[in-house]
């Protein structure tokens, strides 16, 4: 295989989804066709498998967190700590579904010297900067703007890092060619967060049906934004009144999320056994 390894580097942020990222991994080993470089950022998870990742050789470099740092600082992180011109962003319920080879690399390459971002993920952002798959020039992303680290999770009361890049390109008018056929499908089904550094809770919520499950202990404070939760919601929450992943429970649905509740028969098999299954 042709030797890309000093010019691509795929980055993958990971928070508590060892399933996800394993899946993914494996989707990159059966597809692509060339080698690169694959860095994992395992942001705080407070289980040891992103090792593992490394001694099965899934992965090239590592970097554990003592904590979570939050999606926005670590996705900052990733790029800083970059050494290849070129990084493919990758969030880890995403799928490789097509085969990479070096001329389909190349292809991508090149086309950034008449594009800023190359989107890989089937134009989840409509039009505008996803997170969700991409590639860019490392240097090019390094020098956008962001004066706060937002993103999903223990910084999520301060405006997104993905935000502060959508409005620079729209600013800038920055250029995003969007591939087709898709090159990373989304398999997202569940979003794991931490409240914060100080109140340390982990929830895991259904991105479908919108089901929430506590894995840790409650939470000792409110916060704002994440979990929506009324007041009477926060009383049990605290409490540790809510289903618990490892109880075989199906989950909690916040009234404020009950009416996006997306579910069919595949989804609900899905939660099922993964209820079942999972020893998280």
């Amino acid at each position: 295989m042709e030797d890309f390894t000093d010019k691509i580097t795929i980055g993958i942020l990971d928070f508590f989804q060892e399933k996800e990222s394993k899946e993914l991994l494996m989707s990159l080993a059966e597809n692509l066709l060339i080698d690169v470089n694959i860095l994992f950022i395992d942001n705080g998870t407070p289980k040891n498998y992103s090792k593992q990742f490394l001694n099965d050789g899934l992965i090239d470099e590592l970097i554990i967190n003592d904590s979570n740092r939050g999606c926005g600082p670590a996705t900052v992180q990733m790029y800083d700590y970059c050494k290849t011109p070129y990084l493919i962003y990758v969030q880890s319920d995403q799928r490789l579904n097509q085969k990479i080879d070096a001329d389909s690399m190349n292809g991508m390459i090149r086309a950034l010297d008449e594009y800023h971002c190359i989107d890989l993920a089937g134009n989840q952002g409509n039009g505008k900067f996803s997170e969700r798959a991409n590639m860019m020039k490392t240097e090019f992303y390094k020098r956008i703007p962001k004066p706060t680290l937002g993103g999903p999770g223990i910084t999520n009361d301060q405006k997104y890092v993905e935000e502060w890049v959508q409005d620079f390109f729209a600013d800038n008018n920055c250029i995003i060619a969007h591939v087709r056929p898709t090159v990373f499908s989304d398999e997202g089904y569940y979003s794991v967060r931490e409240l914060s550094q100080e109140d340390p809770c982990i929830l895991k919520h259904s991105c479908w049906t919108k089901e929430m499950w506590i894995l840790t202990d409650p939470p000792k404070n409110r916060h704002e934004v994440y979990p929506p939760l009324n007041e009477e919601e926060w009383d049990r929450l605290m409490k540790g009144d809510f289903p618990r992943w490892k109880n075989n429970e199906r989950g909690y649905v916040p009234e404020a999320w009950r009416d996006n509740v997306i579910t069919n028969e595949i989804v609900e098999s899905k939660i099922r056994e993964d209820i079942k299954n999972d020893t998280d």
